[in-house]
């Protein structure tokens, strides 16, 4: 090492004399003696010195007590390596606080002389040039030695250090090996970065540990919350987990339940009758049972549970009341019709069409098809006509035959007699088609109708009539149908998802309502009516939209149409604290739009590899080359910033 001293001290004695940087000196060292030289760090002079007091120190040790005592065992490993050879090991916050220090006693009253030692920083700010200090602000594995330490008075030590990152990549401190440059060895640097590896990995694991924790007890309380029964069965039916509703349903106390074979609560084979309805993953339909505890029948849905090598160990299973699910159908079915075309907001081609030709059409009796992405407006649409009909003192039933259990649909739908199953209503119930007599019935969502019930209503299409389950009895009806779907009809007839013939009775006027990308300036004009409407009701009347928001709005897909922007509107009014809605108040997907527009409207559009090795490139120039920094301010990890420089071909040193 002899040479090389030689050369780093004539290269340090050529800077504090002259300011000359000579060739061959490391770049690390080169950025570091030149932020030395802006701080006015004098390297003839003994350096600075900051200790914390003991309280301090105190609370700092208590803050990094996790880092600590993992570092620790890790530490005292890596020292029996070096023991013996005047070398200390040495842990730092991410202000270059030594926290711990593990070492040789015939090196620490030397290492004491220069206050290396706990609760003393060791910052570039403060010591110059030296491994703590500088790995602290290139983030990246360094050894100094000898004279490449800028202060005169540390020319007597050498150093390795490595930044030590936490789970989340957040930079947080520094392991040191310190010790009298004739004992420096080349390895030393490679036992350290492999030392700090150990703690980030064990940090981690540690992280992983609490994140399960966390989740398990975030999924327990979600459960719990949730007004729906659920509970887990493994693949010998045996419940393994279950929540508060579903204990209550089945009428015992979860921990009951756990550990009981399914058939405990419900019929035999119920479990085998699950897993062979479940062959392709998932079973969506509803099922009835009768449980085993007295007059209470509930419904259920189950999901297979795979593990990673795609065996089954399982099933998830949601159960509710039948007789209350039935209650809450009811209400969510029922719904007066409270707007008119005058609601429709829009000044747009399109939606004009689509108004005209739906208050062409209100006046008649035929059948309405309402078609268009999910979003855009058709129960809207569906009230407006029915209001401007000669049924508008009739009543307004709305049905979204996608939200109705399939063994819940036909009885809802049509009504059911006294006795017709075990659990019916004494007296029997009318369906909603008796209901909306005189009326209007809105049929959404209504290519999500079974089979089966799409055979009874092509017969109230055809014969004006509706029997109840369980009766012969057909009782007239003068109902007018609108039905909707955000699904292509003539596809899912062509897959014999949905009968032929109906979808001809159903599809006598079409109405196509748009999606609002395709409504020219009608979001500009939908977001301020939103503004007004839900800022009312809010609180934050009067507000208006930016310009940054409005090329935004405009230049976005809108894949959810009104009921996104709805959503977003709702958001923002929320967030703003002024009279203003701006590009901050806006989720993150949506401001990624700008960036979008801009390149849209560039004379020259990159490729997304393009853009990427340009922006890397970019960011190494700003950075000189430094890989933590740059990684860090891309937002991405060191090792991804790696393989996209072997991938782009870029070389840092040029």
């Amino acid at each position: 090492m002899e040479k090389d001293l030689e050369k780093i001290t004539n290269a340090w004695q050529a800077y504090i004399s002259q300011g000359r940087i000579k060739q061959g000196l490391n770049q690390e060292i080169k950025r570091s003696w030149q932020r030395c030289a802006e701080y006015k760090i004098d390297p003839l002079q003994d350096s600075s010195t900051h200790i914390l007091q003991e309280n301090n120190l105190r609370e700092k040790l208590d803050k990094y007590e996790e880092v600590i005592r993992i570092a620790t065992p890790i530490m005292k490993e890596l020292y029996k390596a070096i023991k013996g050879s005047n070398f200390m090991m040495l842990l730092t916050d991410e202000q270059g606080y030594i926290l711990k220090s593990i070492g040789d006693d015939s090196f620490m009253s030397s290492a004491q002389a220069v206050y290396l030692i706990e609760g003393a920083s060791w910052h570039e700010r403060i010591k110059g040039t030296n491994a703590i200090g500088t790995v602290i602000e290139e983030q990246s594995p360094l050894n100094i030695y000898a004279s490449e330490h800028f202060s005169q008075e540390n020319h007597f030590l050498t150093c390795s250090a490595a930044p030590i990152f936490d789970a989340d990549d957040n930079f947080i401190g520094v392991l040191d090996v310190s010790g009298n440059y004739q004992s420096a060895h080349q390895h030393t640097l490679g036992m350290v970065v492999a030392a700090t590896n150990a703690i980030r990995q064990q940090l981690l694991l540690r992280n992983m540990q609490q994140e399960l924790m966390i989740s398990e007890k975030k999924q327990r309380l979600i459960l719990n919350s949730s007004s729906e029964g659920f509970f887990t069965i493994n693949k010998n039916g045996v419940i393994t987990q279950i929540n508060q509703k579903g204990s209550k349903l089945l009428g015992h106390a979860p921990q009951e339940c756990i550990g009981k074979e399914l058939e405990t609560f419900f019929p035999d084979s119920t479990f085998s009758s699950l897993m062979e309805l479940t062959t392709e993953g998932q079973h969506k339909e509803e099922i009835v049972w009768n449980l085993k505890r007295e007059k209470l029948q509930v419904t259920s849905k189950a999901q297979r549970i795979f593990n990673e090598d795609e065996e089954v160990t399982g099933l998830v299973v949601k159960v509710n009341d039948f007789n209350a699910q039935d209650k809450s159908m009811t209400k969510e079915i029922e719904k007066r019709a409270n707007y008119s075309f005058s609601n429709i907001i829009g000044e747009s081609k399109a939606i004009t069409d689509a108004i005209k030709m739906a208050q062409k059409v209100a006046i008649s009796d035929s059948t309405i098809l309402l078609t268009g992405e999910s979003g855009t407006g058709k129960e809207l649409f569906a009230q407006a006509i029915h209001n401007q009909s000669f049924r508008q003192e009739g009543q307004f039933v709305a049905v979204n035959c996608g939200a109705i259990p399939k063994d819940l649909i036909e009885s809802e739908l049509f009504g059911y007699q006294e006795g017709a199953f075990t659990g019916a209503k004494k007296g029997g119930k009318p369906g909603k088609f008796e209901i909306a007599d005189g009326g209007t019935i809105f049929l959404d969502e209504i290519g999500e109708m079974n089979l089966n019930a799409q055979v009874k209503l092509l017969r109230i299409l055809q014969e004006k009539t509706v029997g109840r389950i369980g009766s012969n009895e057909l009782i007239p009806i003068n109902v007018r149908i609108i039905a909707a779907t955000n699904k292509d009809l003539k596809a899912r007839v062509e897959v014999d998802k949905f009968r032929k013939d109906l979808y001809y009775r159903l599809n006598v006027i079409n109405i196509n309502l748009p999606p609002l990308r395709e409504r020219e300036n009608d979001v500009i004009i939908l977001a301020k009516h939103l503004l007004q409407k839900l800022g009312k009701v809010l609180g934050k009347p009067n507000l208006d939209l930016s310009e940054q928001v409005k090329v935004i709005f405009r230049n976005y897909n809108w894949p959810g149409n009104i009921r996104e922007l709805e959503n977003i509107i709702e958001r923002a009014l929320n967030l703003t604290e002024g009279t203003v809605i701006k590009k901050e108040h806006l989720p993150d997907y949506l401001k990624k739009q700008e960036v979008v527009a801009k390149l849209e409207n560039g004379s020259k559009l990159l490729s997304i590899e393009e853009a990427e090795a340009k922006a890397i490139r970019e960011a190494l120039e700003h950075f000189e080359g430094n890989i933590s920094q740059t990684a860090r301010c891309l937002k991405i990890s060191r090792n991804t910033l790696y393989r996209k420089l072997n991938k782009y071909d870029i070389d840092i040193e040029n």
